[in-house]
């Protein structure tokens, strides 16, 4: 069992444990905390990414839409000359 002589015994504890302490921090630190913060910048880099594409995608899209509108109202006005022509 420990017993404590004097202030000095105490100190010396204190130290060790804080010691010990510190230890299992930057242990931990290292081998969890540092490679899930890279984990996370890299996948949060991925999104970025991703959301220039989807950007880009998006931009496509509305410009495809414009040119499907354009040529739904060129056929409907050749609709309308075809069937007046026929008649």
């Amino acid at each position: 069992m420990l017993s404590v002589q004097n202030i000095g015994d105490v100190a010396s504890l204190v130290t060790i444990c804080g010691a010990i302490i510190a230890g299992i921090g930057w242990g931990f630190k290292a081998i969890v905390l540092n490679p899930l913060l890279r984990e996370i910048k890299y996948l949060t880099d991925q999104f970025k990414g991703l959301n220039e594409t989807l950007r880009e995608i998006r931009s496509h899209s509305d410009e495809l839409e414009d040119r499907v509108n354009t040529h739904e109202v060129q056929i409907g006005r050749l609709q309308v000359l075809v069937g007046e022509t026929e008649k």
